[in-house]
């Protein structure tokens, strides 16, 4: 009676996790903004980092940042069917913004590229955007991503994604 009682209960147990494991269409995937690096030499002594994301230090000047993106072999996306995001957050005093630019492709392949902003954001504020990352369908897994960032003295990129076949995932801040 214990070893029949035993079997169900594991049964039980691994029917539970292969029935509670959530089903998506999508792919949402986050990239930490540490992939981030100073962009252009007015950038290399004002951009620090932390668990918190890539921040200008600056109080007067804009920073660049350039992030190298990865992607998968997930076959090709449809088109308009890839979007890039960004959040950020403004100083404890003072607004803030970030206007960013996706490029995609290389010179061999041609590029698509697509800019975006968060506008002013208000002191201790967070903001967000989106944008395509192309308008065609492509196996654009073999085209290298970047995102180049100017950040608005003392604001703080803190979180990227990438979000395929779906426009329902989204990250919370």
């Amino acid at each position: 009676m214990k070893t029949a009682t035993t079997i169900i209960a594991l049964t039980l147990a691994v029917a539970s996790v292969a029935f509670s494991e959530p089903a998506s269409a999508g792919d949402l995937k986050s990239f930490s903004t540490m992939v981030c690096r100073p962009n252009g030499p007015a950038a290399l002594d004002v951009i620090t980092y932390s668990h918190q994301g890539v921040f200008n230090t600056s109080t007067t000047n804009n920073a660049v940042v350039i992030c190298p993106l990865t992607n998968d072999t997930e076959s090709s996306i449809a088109a308009d069917d890839a979007t890039l995001g960004f959040f950020m957050r403004a100083p404890g005093s003072g607004s803030a913004s970030v206007n960013c630019t996706v490029q995609v492709g290389s010179l061999s392949s041609g590029s698509f590229s697509a800019s975006a902003s968060t506008g002013t954001i208000a002191a201790g504020g967070v903001g967000s955007a989106t944008l395509p990352v192309q308008h065609e369908s492509a196996f654009w897994v073999w085209e290298p991503i970047n995102l180049v960032c100017s950040l608005s003295p003392r604001a703080r990129l803190t979180r990227i994604y990438v979000d395929q076949d779906t426009a329902t995932d989204s990250p919370v801040l």
